[in-house]
């Protein structure tokens, strides 16, 4: 026989899109599940068996045929489930691997590259372009080559904080509103963004003030509440003003950005209302009228004789 040699050529690829995003039912992006398409070529010149694709952040790849002759493709699925980590690194990106068994030698495998963009778009032709990633997550497509890019999927940040305060009278003795009372401040406040926030504080310029206590809350999850409290001792002048009004800061830093921050209300954290403690003056006097001395005016007897009266008069 007059032999003749074909090479066997065993290779594989992969392109990893986005596919839809399904809303888990909270508000926000939080716990929706994004649906993943893997598209697997046999790129070779030999039919590759046991095909299947590992990705370590989605669930269970499930392919629709797993031989694939020299240039067929089969699509698979996959599902991953936003975490507020996710949210707070501004979105979700990975790479997969495929892999397929060659008639004869090791198993071809081949990274990812991205069939969507971080918006969900599809890319025309993934092989020959550089997607952009998302900066800070844990991709690196701007190395050069583009066939390998991660599957990028952009999540904004929407940071956000509100704070309502509360002020509550408080009668020490003695009984009666007087100067040395009290008045006891809670400070709510809400995370009211999509991002956790970190070194939450609540400053208040209320001259006279104690100190607010906590003094910080290391991290609020988005939906999360926290409460501050502080007290005060009424003056006389704020007794005779009649109210005790003012308003505090909420503050909150997110994972990228500026500091938030958020104006007090007094009853709802969707406005920025003064928080007015009224005071109520009792007005009252007393009188006291005493007999001092009876002064003799000269004459016999008590005619013309002076009544000395005091008259002591208290608030």
């Amino acid at each position: 026989v007059t032999p003749y040699a074909i090479p066997q050529t065993p290779s594989i690829s992969l392109v990893k899109s986005l596919s839809s995003v399904v809303s888990g039912g909270v508000a926000g992006l939080l716990q929706d599940t994004i649906k993943y398409t893997f598209t697997v070529t046999n790129t070779g010149n030999v039919t590759l068996n046991s095909v299947g694709v590992t990705d370590v952040k989605a669930d269970t790849v499930t392919c629709g045929a797993v031989t694939l002759a020299p240039g067929a493709s089969t699509t698979c699925t996959a599902s991953y489930t936003i975490l507020q980590g996710d949210i707070d690194a501004g979105g979700v990106e990975n790479t997969a691997i495929a892999i397929g068994t060659a008639p004869v030698g090791p198993a071809v495998r081949d990274t990812s590259d991205t069939g969507t963009d971080s918006t969900g778009v599809t890319v025309v032709n993934p092989n020959g372009t550089e997607t952009a990633d998302l900066d800070g997550v844990n991709g690196n497509n701007n190395d050069g080559n583009p066939t390998n890019d991660v599957t990028p999927y952009a999540i904004a940040p929407a940071p956000s904080i509100s704070i309502v305060k509360e002020g509550t009278y408080v009668d020490n003795l003695p009984s009666g509103m007087n100067a040395g009372d009290g008045i006891n401040y809670v400070f709510t406040v809400t995370n009211t963004g999509n991002v956790t926030l970190s070194n939450v504080t609540v400053s208040d310029t209320l001259p006279g003030l104690s100190a607010i206590t906590p003094a910080s809350v290391a991290m609020l999850a988005p939906g999360a509440s926290t409460v501050f409290t502080a007290g005060y001792t009424i003056p006389q002048d704020s007794i005779n003003a009649g109210s005790v009004t003012n308003q505090a800061t909420a503050t909150g830093t997110p994972p990228v950005g500026p500091a938030v921050n958020d104006l007090s209300d007094d009853n709802s954290p969707l406005e920025n209302e003064p928080t007015k403690v009224p005071l109520t003056p009792t007005a009252k006097i007393d009188l006291i009228k005493s007999f001092s001395s009876v002064v003799s005016g000269g004459v016999a007897g008590m005619l013309q004789d002076t009544i000395k009266y005091t008259f002591t008069v208290t608030n």
